[in-house]
């Protein structure tokens, strides 16, 4: 049984999609919100209404995406639909910024958080539903490199078009720099920067992805090749799409072991983006505050990181073929800790920190290949959607309540940005304890 990349890597274009204008958002974000003169623990507040609307969302249109039934896919239409509306919400981010509006701000983004949630869980159960159960870690492989593809774009982008809107700065107490503030109390901004076209050409991106997907994926071709590939191989998880309609395993009704490891992978899942989402939300004000980094240079160091999780995205399938999902989940986790963990050493730019990233990148890589087909093992055919909603719920969740914390504690404990990387590589250690408990996940055969 061998993997078709080609097919792998168009299936990719949905989270290549999703990717391009959710690290648009990751890294941009927290930046105009200061901008606007919010405070950490609001931004943190802001940048979790993503994850709330994930967590409400995603299980809802996972649900009904397996259950909608057309001729273009079970999937394909939320695909569209979402993602035309969330090129149209993300270009109206930077006029609201360039407005000063904002409550105007607040709005689109949420309408843009929203249209992304429309196609997230549906977006990614294509892969499990097109790809036979064993193929799926190196599939997921394939996929997350579309993803980091998509991520590499835009922080090239970001890199080039982005311009800092803060205008003055000053250092406060313990050496970092904060903004000067105007007579009303805000920031002063250089009223002459827009990054309006650097929000245009991520959009653009974004839907032609989806146009090509359009033109070259056949959901329902595929699906059915994927059922009749899996019984001549005699896959253990193989049932009909009639059969699947009858039978389904859900959380309640499966084994107590089964239950347990589930729970424990997906108490991981929480940790390890607890302490990896607090880095994506904060880098790029770390890096102005305390770094000293100006517009979008901070973006070399994600680059960096992307490139290396791009580079090991696929190495990282091939090595959970060879020793198990669950070992190289560990190993991964190890690589994570350790540069979050280096990141507590270095406060000023440094040639290390490219390591840093480096060695983030490949941690990030290595989780992520394979911990969405540990959980979807779990699940059946006809419920593969319902699964996807589980993993998603457990890592948004831990994306939803990280940003406060974080927030509140860079506001609050009194050393400013400087606590992030010890709170990141924290959790990070915490993610191991849960998955040692791990005994289910890994790809069976009859």
């Amino acid at each position: 049984m061998k993997l078709d990349y080609k097919k792998t890597f168009l299936v990719g274009l949905v989270f290549f999609s999703i990717q391009m204008m959710g690290s648009l958002h990751d890294s941009i974000t927290p930046k105009m919100l200061y901008s606007f003169g919010v405070g950490e623990t609001l931004i943190g507040l802001t940048m979790a209404a993503d994850n709330i609307f994930a967590i409400v969302l995603m299980p809802v249109f996972g649900w009904l995406s397996d259950r909608t039934c057309t001729k273009y896919g079970k999937r394909t239409p939320y695909f569209v639909i979402g993602t035309v509306l969330a090129s149209i919400f993300l270009i109206l981010m930077p006029i609201a910024d360039d407005l000063r509006n904002l409550s105007m701000f607040i709005a689109v983004l949420f309408c843009f958080l929203a249209s992304l949630s429309v196609y997230r869980s549906p977006g990614v159960s294509v892969m499990s539903d097109v790809t036979p159960n064993p193929l799926r870690s190196k599939a997921n492989g394939v996929i997350n490199l579309m993803g980091a593809a998509a991520s590499v774009i835009g922080i090239i982008v970001v890199n080039f078009l982005y311009q800092e809107r803060i205008n003055l700065w000053e250092y406060n107490a313990i050496g970092d720099r904060v903004p000067v503030l105007g007579s009303d109390g805000l920031p002063v901004l250089n009223e002459n920067v827009s990054n309006v076209s650097m929000y245009i050409i991520v959009a653009l991106i974004a839907v032609i992805a989806m146009v090509v997907y359009c033109i070259v994926i056949n959901e329902n071709k595929l699906r059915k090749e994927r059922e009749e590939m899996e019984l001549k191989y005699g896959v253990y998880e193989y049932e009909s799409s009639e059969d699947s309609k009858q039978k389904k395993t859900s959380i309640l009704n499966m084994s107590k072991n089964m239950r347990k490891s589930l729970i424990c992978i997906l108490c991981s899942i929480f940790l390890w983006y607890f302490a990896y989402n607090a880095v994506i939300t904060y880098f790029s004000n770390y890096s102005a505050a305390v770094l000293e980094l100006e517009g979008g240079s901070f973006a070399q160091y994600t680059l960096v990181a992307n490139i290396a999780a791009i580079i090991s995205f696929m190495p990282a399938g091939m090595l959970a073929s060879k020793i198990g999902r669950k070992k190289t989940i560990i190993i991964g986790v190890f690589f994570l800790a350790a540069a979050f963990g280096g990141g507590i050493i270095f406060t000023r730019v440094s040639p290390a920190i490219y390591i840093i990233f480096i060695m983030a990148g490949i941690g990030w890589a290595t989780i992520n290949v394979n911990s969405l087909p540990m959980i979807v093992e779990f699940a059946k055919a006809g419920n593969i959607g319902e699964y996807t909603g589980y993993y998603y719920f457990a890592s948004m969740s831990a994306q939803t309540i990280t940003p406060v914390v974080c927030g509140a504690m860079i506001e609050f404990l009194g050393i400013g940005y400087r606590v992030l990387f010890p709170y990141a590589a924290l959790f990070a250690l915490l993610a191991l304890v849960p998955m040692l408990f791990v005994k289910h996940g890994e790809a069976r055969y009859k």
